[in-house]
């Protein structure tokens, strides 16, 4: 095989999250430099194909470059590193968004329980599985059932890393940026609490200097919540 299509790119890049096409050819460049020893493998487009060449200087110091040609029992490793390299570039670009969301959101995700191990519970968000351990969740949420198997709720990433070539996320429910977000969805008018307090498993409060309380809202807080929701008008 002399030329890969960019249809091919585009079928490849299909499998893997925010992969594009000119990351795809980076890939498959690093991939094919590995396979021949380390050396320099550039690529050029014409016609809808891409021609890949191996850059060299020869013993007379010249510039040079042959056409790379796929023998079939050359494919197999170059696959092997190309899945690699791919791989890690999807999850490269994940780590991006959650650091985004990290520094633009809070860190706020919804996730939705999938599974209870022993010292933690499986969650899957837009970014992929997740952990949420015991010492990150709230015991009296988990009494109240929050976490059972299906339930969906808000978290907050409390860290993410490639490790050994798996992405790993660890959630948290007890950062107060959680509450925030959802007073800030629910009420038409979350900037009217200059404050917000919650003391777990009993209730939340509400400071504001407005008189006129939304009950409507106020309610659908306490029932997402399971608990009380009170508010305190400071004049």
């Amino acid at each position: 095989m002399k030329k890969i299509s960019h249809k091919f790119l585009e079928s490849l890049i299909d499998k893997y999250d925010g992969i594009t096409i000119s990351e795809a050819i980076l890939a498959l460049e690093n991939a094919l430099s590995r396979h021949y020893g380390g050396v320099e493998i550039k690529s050029i487009k014409k016609d809808g194909n891409y021609q890949f060449y191996k850059i060299f200087y020869n013993k007379f110091n010249e510039l040079k470059k042959d056409v790379v040609f796929l023998k079939p029992s050359d494919t197999k490793n170059i696959e092997k590193i190309l899945v690699r390299n791919l791989k890690l570039y999807s999850l490269q670009n994940t780590l991006q968004k959650i650091n985004y969301c990290i520094s633009k959101e809070k860190g706020i995700v919804i996730g939705e329980v999938l599974d209870k191990k022993r010292n933690s519970y499986v969650v899957a968000t837009k970014f992929g599985i997740a952990l949420l351990n015991n010492n990150d969740l709230i015991v009296s949420e988990k009494k109240k059932g929050f976490y059972n198997k299906g339930s969906a709720l808000k978290f907050c990433i409390k860290e993410a890393k490639i490790q050994k070539g798996e992405l790993k996320i660890l959630l948290s429910r007890k950062n107060q940026a959680i509450l925030k977000s959802d007073i800030k969805d629910i009420f038409t008018k979350p900037d009217d609490f200059y404050a917000i307090d919650r003391i777990i498993g009993e209730k939340i409060l509400l400071f504001t200097k407005n008189s006129r309380n939304p009950k409507k809202e106020i309610i659908e807080l306490a029932k997402l919540y399971r608990e009380r929701v009170r508010v305190e008008v400071i004049r």
